[in-house]
């Protein structure tokens, strides 16, 4: 986003203001190198299971009780731990 950002501006200089300016996204972004941010993206979304290289699940539930709504998501990440974990075998045999 950073990338898209600056070249998208016909300006020759920008201030970014970051706590993590040694951060490679931020310094790949900076230096507008953008194949080489394109790789470290993929290597980190593969890396971190994020998408498009893991799955991604968005939950809506309400209860006025806050107690069930936390039960119930529980049970639920424990399941989808379950589950991600038989992949992991069935994959590996």
């Amino acid at each position: 986003m950073i990338y898209d950002t600056i070249i998208s501006h016909h300006c020759v200089n920008f201030i970014l203001q970051t706590h993590k300016p040694d951060h490679p996204a931020i310094r790949l972004a900076c230096s507008l190198q953008l194949q080489e941010r394109k790789k470290h993206d993929k290597l980190f979304r593969q890396q971190h299971h994020y998408p498009p290289y893991g799955d991604i699940c968005i939950l809506m539930y309400k209860n006025e009780i806050e107690k069930k709504v936390f039960n119930t998501v529980n049970k639920l990440y424990q399941e989808l731990l379950y589950l991600k974990e038989n992949q992991k075998s069935l994959s590996s045999n």
